[in-house]
């Protein structure tokens, strides 16, 4: 949380540089719809957070890059996005 120029509150993401992102992967024998509700319930979240729109594209194409290196198709996260 931080204070702008305007004294506006501003949210933005933060993740621990621990964190390794090892969001399940798309070829594991989950149910489909648990993989359709990981980057949708990821986007949410992000969505929520960010209160900046730059913040939140940023970090959405992130989220994407790391969702494919999890083996998930692009298209079929930018749908659930």
């Amino acid at each position: 949380m931080k204070i702008d120029d305007q004294r506006f509150v501003t949210t933005d993401l933060y993740t621990k540089p621990t964190d390794k992102h090892m969001y399940d992967n798309f070829k594991s024998n989950h149910l489909y719809s648990v993989k359709k509700a990981i980057p949708y319930g990821l986007g949410v979240r992000l969505k929520r957070i960010c209160s900046k729109e730059e913040d939140y594209s940023s970090h959405r194409q992130q989220l994407k890059k790391k969702l494919r290196k999890r083996w998930y198709c692009g298209q079929f996260v930018e749908n659930q996005l």
